[in-house]
């Protein structure tokens, strides 16, 4: 497989290009905060390979107000839940 055959698209389709598993998309933008954290959560407690995009018009040169790059594509490297000193 040449990577650089797969700029753009769809994670879940290059996921299961070089994985030859399955894979699932979400649409986050009918989700709330608790329910796309139950879905990456879950997702990572059973092992799966999770990737994550932000929106954009084609051009990741551009940057969104929390620093990420414009229509880019992020894996997820790690999951934990934590508390702070509170324990909250």
């Amino acid at each position: 497989m040449n990577y650089e055959r797969t700029s753009s698209g769809w994670q879940h389709e290059v996921v299961r290009i070089f994985t030859g598993v399955g894979a699932k998309d979400y649409i986050c933008a009918q989700k709330t905060v608790d329910e796309l954290w139950d879905i990456i959560y879950s997702n990572w407690q059973e092992g799966h390979i999770i990737g994550c995009g932000t929106k954009g018009e084609g051009n990741d040169q551009f940057q969104l107000a929390n620093g990420l790059a414009k229509s880019h594509a992020y894996a997820i490297l790690g999951c934990e839940i934590t508390t702070d000193r509170l324990g909250r």
